[in-house]
């Protein structure tokens, strides 16, 4: 794919697919005593309220590995993750069948790190004395009050936390629900850090919420929601629509499908064993490609690598597998094992690049070669400090800033999907008088003099409408 992308006037994009998971399972150690950590604090959007048993794992984005977690949070909405700043620190929100991620504070800007600080004694504190209660939701899903926390202490002040700010999905998963063990195919032991995944690019840190992603802890296990199984007419045979894709760093990924038995509907299916088969001295292809931001090679920029499955209906980020391009655009990623790959630059959000096309797969042979070609992005719009997150309800004037695309002559800025200001420079000031209470959703796309796109928000920014 080579050229520069265009677009009608503007390009608004899409969502940033979904990395999240089910809360069902998995925990990790407290950080050993004098190592640095980072504190992520779960609070609920409408409320403030922390939320409880919700799985966060630290990633290495350089690598795309985990660095820490599972740990799932506190009665305080609280988890400590142990980190040795070995990359740029992404996090993997598992929002589960309830709580989809709002916003993650290290889609625009580093994690906080907790540097010298002891974890101390780690024990005693209560979560808040009230929490507001929340019909037909699972007490596990939600903190309550008066709860002791293992994930703080007094003696960590002044602490500096990471807030992941979550809202109630629309749409809870429900059934089907498939749950059960990832194991290592030649000892049978339980393996902890695999991903699940329905959708594309689960380790890609997009903020996205997805019912059907899991990532398993010490015990191996995992549950996801909303697995899409058909029955075929009126014969009563089932068959699962979508595999899903297992992986795990230093594995083979897997295209896992359950056939469930005829004339039965399957809506709870447990006892799932999926085995991964470790790498061998044979799994040693290659793949490479190039980036370019019009017609610039672009340097510094992590590359994702996906596995596509054999019905070719999509590709999720393999764990451990991730290239940072050189100062001409390439990268190069090894030790890849037969089969089906697409990369993905630009897919963390934050990085200053955003890739709106779709990669051609690249079929390798055992120990073959393949190059991905000439992967065309766009630059990163990202919201700048100071937008208003909360909008009266009377006419409501407002300004709204983004950050500057080079090249850009004007910039286009949606309101929930549609097209309604256009702009020379990275702000507009706006009428909201027509708008519901709730919340909105705002995006910028930036074209060039000859109407081609040359930039775009890769996240929908967000402010709420209060209500009268």
């Amino acid at each position: 794919m080579t050229g520069r992308r265009s677009s009608r006037r503007f390009l608004l994009p899409g969502m940033v697919a979904a990395l999240l998971c089910y809360t069902a399972s998995g925990c990790g150690d407290d950080p050993r005593p004098g190592a640095d950590f980072i504190i992520v604090n779960l609070e609920a959007e409408s409320t403030g309220l922390p939320v409880q048993g919700v799985k966060v794992l630290l990633m290495d984005a350089s690598t795309n590995l985990p660095v820490a977690g599972p740990v799932v949070s506190d009665g305080a909405g609280r988890c400590l993750l142990e980190t040795t700043e070995a990359g740029p620190l992404r996090l993997i929100v598992c929002g589960g069948a309830l709580w989809a991620v709002h916003w993650q504070p290290d889609w625009y800007e580093p994690l906080r790190t907790n540097h010298g600080q002891s974890t101390g004694d780690l024990r005693g504190l209560t979560a808040p004395a009230s929490i507001a209660s929340t019909a037909n939701l699972s007490t596990a899903n939600m903190s309550t009050s008066n709860m002791s926390t293992s994930n703080m202490s007094a003696s960590l002040a002044p602490a500096v936390e990471n807030t992941v700010v979550l809202r109630l999905r629309g749409s809870p998963g429900g059934l089907p629900r498939f749950s059960g063990t990832v194991v290592d195919s030649e000892t049978g032991l339980p393996l902890a850090q695999a991903f699940v995944s329905l959708s594309p690019w689960t380790t890609g840190y997009g903020g996205g919420a997805a019912v059907s992603d899991d990532v398993t802890g010490p015990d191996g296990a995992f549950a996801v929601h909303d697995i899409p199984v058909a029955m075929i007419g009126d014969t009563g045979v089932g068959f699962q629509v979508l595999p899903l894709i297992v992986s795990r760093a230093g594995y083979h990924t897997a295209h896992f499908v359950h056939t469930p038995p005829s004339g039965i509907d399957h809506p709870e299916v447990s006892g799932l064993i999926i085995e991964l088969t470790p790498l061998g001295a044979a799994d040693n292809g290659t793949l490479t490609g190039r980036i370019l931001r019009a017609g610039v090679p672009v340097g510094g920029l992590v590359v994702g690598l996906g596995s596509v499955s054999s019905a070719a209906k999509g590709a999720v980020g393999i764990a451990g597998r991730a290239a940072l391009t050189g100062a001409d655009g390439r990268f190069d990623f090894s030790g890849l094992p037969a089969g089906a790959y697409v990369v993905h630059p630009g897919f963390l959000v934050g990085d200053g690049a955003w890739f709106g096309g779709g990669a051609p797969a690249v079929d390798l042979a055992p120990g073959g070669a393949g190059d991905a070609g000439d992967l065309v992005v766009l630059h990163e719009i990202a919201p700048v400090f100071g937008n208003p997150h909360d909008v009266a309800w009377a006419d409501s004037i407002v300004t709204f800033r983004w950050t500057p695309v080079p090249g850009a002559a004007r910039y286009g800025w949606f309101l929930d999907g549609e097209l309604l200001a256009e702009s020379a420079v990275e702000t507009v000031t706006v009428n909201l008088s027509a708008l519901a209470p709730g919340l909105h959703a705002w995006q910028a796309s930036a074209v060039d003099a000859a109407d081609l796109a040359v930039g775009v928000m890769q996240n929908d920014a967000w402010f709420r409408r209060e209500v009268p």
